[in-house]
Formats: structure tokens, C-alpha cells, sequence
């Protein structure tokens, strides 16, 4: 009799022949891993999303434990969470990190654009100030700070009334730092956990923008403490009208932010639009979006 089976998460890998290697193990030893749609999981060079949910037996079940803890070995990094539900039996867990020391595909960097054609300028004391739709508050102020920490310049937002800013929403703490061309970034509560962080571990830190990027291109994030990944997409170059006045050729990228958690991925879809020489000037999640009406 068949019971009920989840398996949710992220796997990237240094490159493609790095998930061919993997998946070519797979096929040898768990042959339900295909009739269970693992094959159908590619979702870009390189990357393996997991989101598979069905019925099926023992056998099956203990096939897919075998297919994910082979994917896990090869790749670079990553996570996935496998759920089973046997009838009159409490959840069983499975848990899986990717163990590979190797690094994953990252797009090229380059070098540092000039400030004004810097989508995402970090300066300290710039203030931006958003006109919020359908937030819990009318406007956001916000002003850039900065603090230095392994050896490096950090930079967050904070808005004078609430503290540090959710910047994407979802992430308790944002801590950016620029790597040439790259923004990369830090996540922690606070600055005591900034500094605390291993900066060496390939999950401390994470490749979020991209000055160089190009439509199309694709960014992954893994947070494996909290059991979330992100995938950001450089959707186009746009116009943009905000109170604060026009500005063309916007970088416009969607951002998908997963959490895995109890067998089910929640998944969140906002828009953010950067400007160069100015940064963020349009946010967009559902119905609710903050727009740029003054900065300094």
C-alpha cells in the first residue's frame, strides 16, 4: 500500500557534467528515482530544484533516499527535506546537505562599474525615502549604513522608526558587501553575528546582483540555517515612473525566495527595480509596493 511522500529543496552543483556524473549514479542504483519524476527536477545548468510530492510504496521511498543522499555527495552546495507519511505512523524526516567542498557556477565578475553607472551604489548617509502601498505604514525612510567587519565594508539599510529593514522581505537581517562587479551578501540579525560569521563556510555569505548581469541570467542563494534558497532572475532592462521622477533602462529582477519547512515550500515573488547611480527605486510584491519619492 502506498503513503504519502514529499521531497522539497535545492541542489547546484560546480557545473553541469558534475550533475550528469550524479544523476548517471542515480539511474544505477535507484531506478524508481525516474518513475518518481526526479529526472524531470533539472531546472538549470548545473541546478537541481526539488518539489515532488506523490503517493508511493516502501520500496520507493527507500529508492529516493538513496537518489537524494547520491545528489547530496556530488553536490557543491544545497539541501533537501524528504517527508514521508506512512498510514497510522507519525511523519518520518529525511535530511539532506549537500557535502562537496567544490564551488558551485557563478556568473563572471568584473570590474567595479563608476558610481553612476552602479546599479546598486552603497554609500554611506544616502537617504531614500518611499511612498508604500498596501504596507503597514504610508512611506519608509531609509538611510544607508556602514560598518566594517572582516575586513570588509558592509553596508544596511535602516529606517529611523523601525531599525534595520527587511530589505527583501524575508530575511531577518541584509548585510551587502561589493566584490567588484558583484553585490554579495551577509545574512545576520545583528552585528555580533556578522562578525561571528565564518566567511570561508559557502553558505555565510551569497551572490544576490550582478552590475554585469544580462536578461535572463539566473542567481542562486542557499541559506541552509533557515532552510531557504532564492533564485534571481534578471527579467529585462525597463522604464520606470516613481514619484521621485523617470528613470530608463532599469535593471528589473524577479526574485523567488523558497522556504522548505514540514514537507511543504512556501514560495514569495517580488520585483525590484534598480536605477544606476541610484539603486532601488520600485519594490513590488502582490499588491503591495514601495516607490521611490525623494533621495539624497
Amino acid at each position: 500500500m502506498g503513503f504519502k511522500q514529499s521531497y522539497k529543496g535545492i541542489f547546484q552543483f560546480e557545473g553541469q557534467d558534475h550533475l550528469t556524473r550524479a544523476m548517471h549514479e542515480v539511474a544505477a542504483e535507484a531506478i524508481a528515482a525516474d518513475e518518481m519524476g526526479l529526472q524531470e527536477s533539472y531546472h538549470a545548468e548545473g541546478v537541481m530544484l526539488v518539489d515532488i510530492d506523490l503517493t508511493s510504496d516502501s520500496d520507493h521511498w527507500e529508492e529516493m533516499k538513496v537518489a537524494v543522499a547520491t545528489l547530496a555527495m556530488h553536490a557543491s552546495r544545497g539541501f533537501l527535506l524528504a517527508t514521508a507519511y506512512p498510514e497510522g505512523m507519525s511523519p518520518i524526516t529525511e535530511y539532506y546537505e549537500a557535502e562537496e567542498d567544490g564551488n558551485p557556477q557563478s556568473p563572471k565578475n568584473g570590474a567595479a562599474p563608476n558610481h553612476d553607472q552602479d546599479y546598486f551604489p552603497l554609500v554611506e548617509g544616502a537617504q531614500y525615502t518611499f511612498k508604500a502601498t498596501n504596507r503597514d505604514v504610508d512611506a519608509m525612510n531609509w538611510e544607508v549604513k556602514k560598518i566594517t567587519a572582516h575586513g570588509k565594508e558592509f553596508y544596511t539599510f535602516k529606517d529611523s522608526r523601525i531599525g534595520q529593514i527587511h530589505f527583501n522581505n524575508f530575511w531577518e537581517g541584509t548585510y551587502f558587501y561589493k566584490d567588484g562587479a558583484h553585490v554579495r551578501t551577509a545574512y545576520a540579525a545583528t552585528q555580533d553575528e556578522l562578525e561571528a560569521l565564518n566567511l570561508e563556510d559557502a553558505y555565510a555569505d551569497q551572490l544576490v546582483y550582478n552590475n554585469h548581469g544580462q536578461p535572463e541570467n539566473e542567481i542562486y542563494t542557499i541559506w541552509n540555517q533557515d532552510n531557504l534558497f532564492g533564485i534571481f532572475v534578471q527579467e529585462d532592462f525597463v522604464d520606470v515612473e516613481v514619484p521621485v521622477g523617470r528613470f530608463n533602462q532599469v535593471m528589473k529582477i524577479r526574485a523567488e525566495i523558497y522556504q522548505v519547512s514540514e514537507g511543504q515550500m512556501h514560495r514569495e515573488i517580488q520585483y525590484q527595480y534598480f536605477a544606476q547611480g541610484v539603486g532601488l527605486v520600485l519594490w513590488e510584491k502582490g499588491d503591495a509596493k514601495l516607490e521611490l519619492s525623494a533621495y539624497a
